[in-house]
């Protein structure tokens, strides 16, 4: 439900929605460029295999098929590279600092909410705490812990919202049919 939400704001303030997809989407792609870069920078190869990479990037027909059109896999895309990035801050710090995890469950969420493959994003972010978590024992499993109600609870109230919804649709379409 993100991108519909994302594109329903951005209507509320005037901007047509397929207009306002062709302002956001190169944003993100941009986004989705540099947070690439950032990863691929950190990664033992060199100079010039990160500029190579990040030019079949740019000018990959998938990716930009992705960026031109009115899908949701941009915000995904951008929502879940920005939750892996805060995840490895947390996680290479000699004492990490709870708001890297915490912003890294935020930005998980909203992937969730734009796709819900994102939760394939969840279960890896969940197995790097727990493989390569500097925190022991109980600490490591609060981490988890903080991380899965962060991250899960914008889906479950919208998973609720369904829910009472369609109960309510049915309890309409129950009425009008006996009519």
């Amino acid at each position: 439900p993100l991108f519909p939400l994302v594109l329903s704001f951005l209507s509320g303030t005037g901007i047509e929605p397929l207009r306002a997809v062709s302002f956001l989407n190169p944003l993100l792609f941009m986004g989705n460029i540099f947070l690439i870069s950032y990863f691929l920078r950190r990664l033992p190869i060199s100079r010039r295999s990160v500029i190579l990479a990040l030019i079949l990037m740019t000018t990959s027909k998938v990716m930009l098929q992705i960026h031109s059109m009115a899908w949701s896999e941009p915000l995904f895309l951008f929502t879940g590279f920005l939750g892996l990035l805060f995840l490895v801050i947390y996680l290479e710090q000699p004492q990490p600092a709870m708001i890297w995890l915490i912003l890294s469950s935020v930005a998980m969420a909203l992937a969730f909410l734009t796709r819900y493959a994102g939760v394939s994003l969840l279960a890896a972010s969940i197995l790097a705490l727990i493989f390569y978590g500097k925190s022991k024992g109980w600490k490591k499993f609060q981490d988890v812990i903080l991380f899965l109600l962060i991250s899960c609870f914008p889906m479950a109230l919208w998973l609720m919202r369904n829910r009472i919804l369609l109960s309510h649709e049915k309890y309409q379409t129950t009425i009008v049919g006996a009519r």
